[in-house]
Protein backbone atom coordinates (compact mmCIF):
# COMPACT_ATOMS: atom_id res chain seq x y z
CA UNK A 1 0.00 0.00 0.00
CA UNK A 2 1.26 3.48 -0.90
CA UNK A 3 0.48 6.27 1.55
CA UNK A 4 1.09 10.01 1.82
CA UNK A 5 2.12 11.52 5.16
CA UNK A 6 1.26 15.22 4.98
CA UNK A 7 3.25 17.77 6.97
CA UNK A 8 1.89 19.75 9.90
CA UNK A 9 2.09 23.50 10.41
CA UNK A 10 1.22 25.52 13.51
CA UNK A 11 -0.87 28.66 12.99
CA UNK A 12 -1.07 29.22 16.75
CA UNK A 13 1.35 27.97 19.40
CA UNK A 14 0.88 29.36 22.91
CA UNK A 15 2.60 28.12 26.06
CA UNK A 16 -0.15 28.41 28.69
CA UNK A 17 1.19 26.45 31.65
CA UNK A 18 3.45 23.74 33.01
CA UNK A 19 2.57 20.41 34.61
CA UNK A 20 4.82 17.54 35.70
CA UNK A 21 7.77 19.16 33.88
CA UNK A 22 5.79 19.32 30.61
CA UNK A 23 4.76 22.59 29.01
CA UNK A 24 1.02 22.89 28.43
CA UNK A 25 0.22 24.19 24.97
CA UNK A 26 -2.62 25.77 23.06
CA UNK A 27 -2.20 25.20 19.33
CA UNK A 28 -4.05 25.52 16.09
CA UNK A 29 -2.61 22.94 13.70
CA UNK A 30 -3.20 22.35 10.00
CA UNK A 31 -1.92 19.95 7.36
CA UNK A 32 -0.14 21.30 4.29
CA UNK A 33 0.41 19.71 0.90
CA UNK A 34 4.01 18.63 1.45
CA UNK A 35 4.29 14.92 2.13
CA UNK A 36 6.53 11.92 2.67
CA UNK A 37 5.72 8.86 0.55
CA UNK A 38 5.31 5.61 2.45
CA UNK A 39 5.15 2.09 1.01
CA UNK A 40 3.94 -0.45 3.58
CA UNK A 41 3.17 -4.15 3.25
CA UNK A 42 2.58 -6.97 5.71
CA UNK A 43 5.56 -9.32 5.91
CA UNK A 44 5.93 -12.87 7.23
CA UNK A 45 8.83 -12.07 9.53
CA UNK A 46 8.66 -11.42 13.24
CA UNK A 47 10.19 -8.00 12.86
CA UNK A 48 9.49 -4.74 11.07
CA UNK A 49 11.85 -3.88 8.21
CA UNK A 50 12.17 -0.12 7.80
CA UNK A 51 14.11 1.75 5.12
CA UNK A 52 14.44 5.46 4.36
CA UNK A 53 15.05 7.10 1.01
CA UNK A 54 16.12 10.65 0.17
CA UNK A 55 17.69 11.15 3.60
CA UNK A 56 20.63 10.07 5.74
CA UNK A 57 18.36 8.67 8.45
CA UNK A 58 19.51 5.27 9.66
CA UNK A 59 16.57 3.24 11.01
CA UNK A 60 17.08 1.12 14.11
CA UNK A 61 15.01 -0.41 16.90
CA UNK A 62 14.70 3.01 18.55
CA UNK A 63 13.20 4.59 15.44
CA UNK A 64 9.92 6.38 16.17
CA UNK A 65 8.01 4.29 13.61
CA UNK A 66 9.27 1.01 15.12
CA UNK A 67 8.45 2.12 18.66
CA UNK A 68 4.96 3.24 17.60
CA UNK A 69 4.26 -0.09 15.88
CA UNK A 70 5.47 -1.98 18.95
CA UNK A 71 3.09 0.07 21.08
CA UNK A 72 0.25 -0.58 18.61
CA UNK A 73 0.83 -4.35 18.71
CA UNK A 74 1.00 -4.39 22.51
CA UNK A 75 -2.07 -2.16 22.95
CA UNK A 76 -4.32 -4.12 20.61
CA UNK A 77 -2.82 -7.61 20.99
CA UNK A 78 -1.88 -7.83 17.31
CA UNK A 79 0.90 -10.04 15.97
CA UNK A 80 1.71 -8.57 12.57
CA UNK A 81 4.85 -6.98 11.14
CA UNK A 82 5.58 -4.80 8.14
CA UNK A 83 8.04 -3.90 5.41
CA UNK A 84 8.11 -0.11 5.24
CA UNK A 85 9.91 2.30 2.91
CA UNK A 86 9.69 6.02 3.70
CA UNK A 87 10.75 8.48 1.02
CA UNK A 88 11.39 11.74 2.85
CA UNK A 89 10.29 15.08 1.44
CA UNK A 90 9.35 16.84 4.69
CA UNK A 91 12.59 18.36 6.05
CA UNK A 92 13.90 16.85 9.28
CA UNK A 93 14.02 19.11 12.33
CA UNK A 94 11.91 21.73 10.60
CA UNK A 95 8.92 22.12 12.93
CA UNK A 96 6.69 20.43 10.34
CA UNK A 97 6.14 17.21 12.27
CA UNK A 98 7.66 14.95 9.62
CA UNK A 99 8.47 11.98 11.85
CA UNK A 100 5.20 12.24 13.76
CA UNK A 101 3.17 12.54 10.56
CA UNK A 102 4.85 9.39 9.21
CA UNK A 103 3.86 7.58 12.42
CA UNK A 104 0.30 8.91 12.35
CA UNK A 105 -0.17 7.86 8.73
CA UNK A 106 1.14 4.35 9.39
CA UNK A 107 -0.95 3.94 12.55
CA UNK A 108 -4.13 5.00 10.73
CA UNK A 109 -3.41 2.43 8.03
CA UNK A 110 -2.61 -0.53 10.29
CA UNK A 111 -5.60 0.34 12.49
CA UNK A 112 -7.82 0.16 9.41
CA UNK A 113 -6.46 -3.32 8.65
CA UNK A 114 -7.60 -4.57 12.05
CA UNK A 115 -10.62 -2.33 12.64
CA UNK A 116 -9.32 -1.01 15.97
CA UNK A 117 -9.84 2.40 17.57
CA UNK A 118 -6.57 4.30 17.85
CA UNK A 119 -8.47 7.40 19.01
CA UNK A 120 -9.40 5.94 22.39
CA UNK A 121 -8.12 7.84 25.42
CA UNK A 122 -5.85 5.05 26.65
CA UNK A 123 -3.94 4.72 23.38
CA UNK A 124 -3.70 8.50 22.88
CA UNK A 125 -2.20 8.88 26.36
CA UNK A 126 0.34 6.17 25.57
CA UNK A 127 1.31 7.37 22.11
CA UNK A 128 1.74 11.00 23.23
CA UNK A 129 4.71 9.84 25.31
CA UNK A 130 6.49 8.85 22.09
CA UNK A 131 5.98 12.34 20.66
CA UNK A 132 3.70 15.25 21.48
CA UNK A 133 2.78 15.74 17.80
CA UNK A 134 1.64 12.14 17.26
CA UNK A 135 -1.94 12.47 18.60
CA UNK A 136 -2.61 15.30 16.14
CA UNK A 137 -0.87 13.32 13.39
CA UNK A 138 -3.69 10.77 13.61
CA UNK A 139 -6.00 13.43 12.16
CA UNK A 140 -6.13 14.91 8.66
CA UNK A 141 -8.09 18.04 9.56
CA UNK A 142 -7.25 21.39 11.09
CA UNK A 143 -7.52 20.95 14.86
CA UNK A 144 -7.35 22.79 18.13
CA UNK A 145 -4.66 20.99 20.13
CA UNK A 146 -4.03 21.38 23.86
CA UNK A 147 -2.53 19.67 26.90
CA UNK A 148 0.92 18.48 25.85
CA UNK A 149 -0.59 17.59 22.48
CA UNK A 150 -3.12 14.91 23.37
CA UNK A 151 -6.38 16.93 23.51
CA UNK A 152 -7.67 17.26 19.95
CA UNK A 153 -10.71 19.06 18.58
CA UNK A 154 -11.22 19.13 14.78
CA UNK A 155 -12.26 22.51 13.37
CA UNK A 156 -13.04 24.06 10.00
CA UNK A 157 -10.52 26.46 8.49
CA UNK A 158 -11.38 27.87 5.09
CA UNK A 159 -8.14 29.60 4.14
CA UNK A 160 -7.54 28.50 0.56
CA UNK A 161 -4.72 30.81 -0.56
CA UNK A 162 -1.19 29.59 -1.18
CA UNK A 163 1.62 30.66 1.11
CA UNK A 164 5.34 29.94 1.27
CA UNK A 165 7.17 27.53 3.55
CA UNK A 166 10.92 28.03 3.97
CA UNK A 167 13.30 25.68 5.76
CA UNK A 168 16.69 27.41 6.16
CA UNK A 169 18.59 24.16 6.75
CA UNK A 170 18.94 24.91 10.45
CA UNK A 171 17.97 22.05 12.77
CA UNK A 172 16.77 23.62 15.99
CA UNK A 173 16.78 21.96 19.41
CA UNK A 174 13.21 21.74 20.70
CA UNK A 175 14.55 20.78 24.14
CA UNK A 176 16.79 23.84 24.37
CA UNK A 177 14.05 26.17 23.14
CA UNK A 178 11.56 24.95 25.75
CA UNK A 179 14.26 25.16 28.44
CA UNK A 180 14.50 28.86 27.59
CA UNK A 181 10.72 29.32 27.65
CA UNK A 182 10.08 31.09 30.95
CA UNK A 183 6.88 33.00 30.20
CA UNK A 184 3.33 31.69 30.45
CA UNK A 185 0.69 33.16 28.13
CA UNK A 186 -3.02 33.59 28.58
CA UNK A 187 -5.05 31.23 26.36
CA UNK A 188 -6.56 32.71 23.22
CA UNK A 189 -10.15 32.44 22.05
CA UNK A 190 -9.39 30.17 19.11
CA UNK A 191 -12.89 30.53 17.66
CA UNK A 192 -12.17 34.24 17.17
CA UNK A 193 -8.75 33.39 15.72
CA UNK A 194 -10.28 30.89 13.26
CA UNK A 195 -12.93 33.41 12.21
CA UNK A 196 -10.17 35.94 11.46
CA UNK A 197 -8.14 33.40 9.50
CA UNK A 198 -11.19 32.47 7.43
CA UNK A 199 -11.59 36.19 6.61
CA UNK A 200 -7.92 36.47 5.65
CA UNK A 201 -6.94 38.50 8.73
CA UNK A 202 -3.65 36.76 9.44
CA UNK A 203 -2.28 39.27 11.94
CA UNK A 204 -3.82 36.97 14.58
CA UNK A 205 -1.22 34.22 13.98
CA UNK A 206 1.13 33.71 16.95
CA UNK A 207 3.95 31.45 18.11
CA UNK A 208 5.32 31.94 21.62
CA UNK A 209 8.50 30.05 20.70
CA UNK A 210 9.41 32.32 17.79
CA UNK A 211 11.25 35.03 19.75
CA UNK A 212 13.09 32.40 21.79
CA UNK A 213 14.26 30.61 18.66
CA UNK A 214 15.30 33.92 17.09
CA UNK A 215 17.40 34.72 20.17
CA UNK A 216 19.19 31.36 19.95
CA UNK A 217 19.64 31.06 16.17
CA UNK A 218 20.84 34.21 14.44
CA UNK A 219 20.30 32.85 10.92
CA UNK A 220 16.62 32.29 11.69
CA UNK A 221 16.39 35.73 13.29
CA UNK A 222 17.85 37.42 10.20
CA UNK A 223 15.51 35.47 7.91
CA UNK A 224 12.35 36.31 9.87
CA UNK A 225 13.27 39.98 10.13
CA UNK A 226 14.00 40.17 6.41
CA UNK A 227 10.79 38.42 5.36
CA UNK A 228 8.66 40.42 7.81
CA UNK A 229 9.32 43.70 6.02
CA UNK A 230 6.54 43.13 3.48
CA UNK A 231 4.82 39.94 4.66
CA UNK A 232 3.12 38.25 7.58
CA UNK A 233 5.66 35.71 8.84
CA UNK A 234 5.21 32.89 11.34
CA UNK A 235 7.54 30.16 12.55
CA UNK A 236 6.08 26.65 12.73
CA UNK A 237 6.66 24.65 15.90
CA UNK A 238 10.03 25.32 17.49
CA UNK A 239 11.46 26.00 14.04
CA UNK A 240 13.13 26.31 11.90
CA UNK A 241 10.52 26.41 9.11
CA UNK A 242 9.03 29.80 8.37
CA UNK A 243 5.57 30.38 6.92
CA UNK A 244 5.33 33.45 4.70
CA UNK A 245 1.93 34.95 3.86
CA UNK A 246 2.48 37.37 0.99
CA UNK A 247 0.14 39.60 -0.98
CA UNK A 248 1.76 38.36 -4.21
CA UNK A 249 2.81 34.80 -3.45
CA UNK A 250 4.30 34.05 -6.88
CA UNK A 251 6.46 37.18 -6.79
CA UNK A 252 7.62 36.56 -3.21
CA UNK A 253 8.34 32.90 -3.98
CA UNK A 254 10.61 33.75 -6.91
CA UNK A 255 12.28 36.46 -4.86
CA UNK A 256 12.98 34.01 -2.03
CA UNK A 257 14.30 31.35 -4.43
CA UNK A 258 16.73 33.89 -5.86
CA UNK A 259 17.79 35.36 -2.52
CA UNK A 260 18.07 32.04 -0.65
CA UNK A 261 19.15 29.49 -3.28
CA UNK A 262 20.33 26.94 -0.69
CA UNK A 263 17.13 26.91 1.35
CA UNK A 264 14.22 24.47 0.98
CA UNK A 265 11.37 26.66 -0.33
CA UNK A 266 7.88 25.52 -1.34
CA UNK A 267 4.54 27.08 -2.19
CA UNK A 268 1.99 25.28 -0.02
CA UNK A 269 -1.71 25.17 0.84
CA UNK A 270 -3.76 23.97 3.78
CA UNK A 271 -5.35 20.61 3.00
CA UNK A 272 -8.17 18.63 4.55
CA UNK A 273 -9.18 15.02 3.96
Amino acid sequence: MNLKAFAKANLILKVIGEENKYHLLQMLNVRINVFDEIAINVNKKKTDVLKYENTNLDPNKDDLIIRALNLFRKSFDIDEYYDIVVKKEIPIGAGLGGGSCDVGTILRYVASLHNVDIYNERFINEVKLLGADIPYALYLKPCKVSGIGEIIEPVDIKYEKEFICIYPNVMTSTKMIFENCNNISKPLNLDIVINNINKGNLEVLENDLQDITMSLYKEISHLIKDLSINNIVLMSGSGSSILVFAKDVDYEYEKCKEKYPNYWIKKVKIIEE
